[in-house]
C-alpha cells in the first residue's frame, strides 16, 4: 500500500485489510476483521451489493470515500463490479464522525492486543524456556556491550591502561559470535576489567582447589587479561539464563511494537535444533527461524 498523506488522521482499505492511524499502519487478521471491523461498517458503509473499498477521515474534519458496487446488465444479462466516489453531498456528517471513532477504538485495541501477543510470545520464547541458543548468545553479547558504553563517554574519567582493557573487552565480544564454538554451550565470555583489576588486589590462598582436586593457583591474576582460558572468562548457566531472560523477552517485545500480526507465525511455532547420530556422535542442525531473522533486523536497525 502506499504511503497514506500526513493530512489524513485514518485510513480504512477493505481489500487489503489495513488500518492506518497517525501514520500508523497495521494489517489486520480475518478473525479480527470479521468479528470486528465488519460490524461496524454493516449496513450503512458496506452491503452484498455496495461494498466499502477505501475510507479517508482528514484532520480537518473531512472525509474520502471509495466504494464498489454491482452494476447489472439486464439486456446482456451480465453484471460487475464497479469502483465509484461517494458523493459528499450525500455524507452524513455524523454517521462519518461516529465510524472514524469507532475504527480509530478498533484500531487501538487491536493494536493493544498485537502488542500482548507479542509479549506473551517472547515471554515464552526467553522465560519459561531455559536453552541456551544462538539467539540468546548475540542478545548477552549486545546486553555486555550495551552496560559498557558508558566507559567510552567523554566525560568518564578512566586511567589509560583499563581504557585498553575495556577496548579489549569489547573487541572480544563482538568478535565472540565468529570463534566457531561448536555449540551455544561452548561459548564463553570475558570478564570485565573491573573483575580483572579487583582480583590482582584480592588475598587468594592458592592452595585451594576445586572438587577434583586441581588447585586454583592465582586465578590467572598474574596473566594478562583474557590469556587465561580458565579464570578469565565465564560460561552461560541455568541461573544466569534467569537473570537475562526477563530482559531478553521485554527487549524483543519492544523492539517488534510496529510488525504486522501476519509476521508473528514462526514466534509461535519456533523450530527446535535438531540432534541426530553421526559417526563421530551427536550432530546438530540449526533452522533459521523468524526470532533470528527479527534479531538480525533489530541488530541492522531495520526494526
Amino acid at each position: 500500500m502506499a504511503s497514506v498523506n500526513q493530512n489524513v488522521l485514518l485510513y480504512l482499505n477493505t481489500i487489503s485489510r489495513s488500518i492506518t492511524y497517525q501514520q500508523s499502519t497495521k494489517n489486520i487478521d480475518d478473525k479480527y476483521w470479521e468479528t470486528t471491523i465488519i460490524p461496524l461498517l454493516y449496513p450503512l458503509w458496506h452491503s452484498d451489493r455496495d461494498k466499502l473499498e477505501v475510507f479517508s477521515a482528514f484532520v480537518d474534519g473531512t472525509y474520502h470515500v471509495t466504494r464498489n458496487k454491482y452494476v447489472r446488465n439486464y439486456i446482456e444479462k451480465t453484471g460487475k463490479w464497479v469502483s465509484y466516489e461517494f458523493e459528499l453531498a450525500d455524507l452524513d456528517p455524523a454517521a462519518a464522525e461516529d465510524l472514524r471513532d469507532k475504527l480509530i477504538d478498533a484500531y487501538l485495541q487491536y493494536k493493544e492486543n498485537l502488542e500482548m501477543n507479542i509479549e506473551a510470545a517472547m515471554e515464552r520464547e526467553f522465560v519459561h524456556n531455559i536453552d541456551l541458543n544462538w539467539i540468546k548468545i548475540r542478545l548477552i553479547r549486545n546486553f555486555l556491550l550495551e552496560e559498557s558504553d558508558y566507559i567510552f563517554q567523554p566525560d568518564f574519567e578512566c586511567e589509560l591502561g583499563e581504557l585498553e582493557l575495556w577496548k579489549k573487552y569489547r573487541k572480544n565480544l563482538r568478535d565472540i559470535t565468529d570463534k566457531g564454538w561448536g555449540s551455544p554451550y561452548d561459548v564463553k565470555f570475558p570478564i570485565t576489567p573491573t573483575e580483572y583489576l579487583a582480583r590482582i588486589d584480592q588475598i587468594i590462598d592458592e592452595n585451594l582447589a576445586d572438587r577434583d582436586g586441581k588447585p586454583f593457583g592465582d586465578m590467572g591474576r598474574s596473566d594478562e587479561y583474557l590469556t587465561n582460558d580458565d579464570y578469565h572468562f565465564w560460561q552461560p548457566t541455568v541461573n544466569t539464563l534467569q537473570n537475562w531472560n526477563q530482559r531478553m523477552a521485554l527487549y524483543m517485545a519492544l523492539k517488534v511494537r510496529t510488525v504486522p500480526s501476519s509476521a508473528l507465525a514462526d514466534v509461535y511455532t519456533r523450530k527446535v535444533t535438531r540432534k541426530f547420530p553421526t559417526a563421530k556422535g551427536l550432530d546438530m542442525e540449526t533452522t533459521t527461524t523468524y526470532i533470528d531473522s527479527l534479531l538480525e533486523a533489530i541488530e541492522l536497525g531495520n526494526v
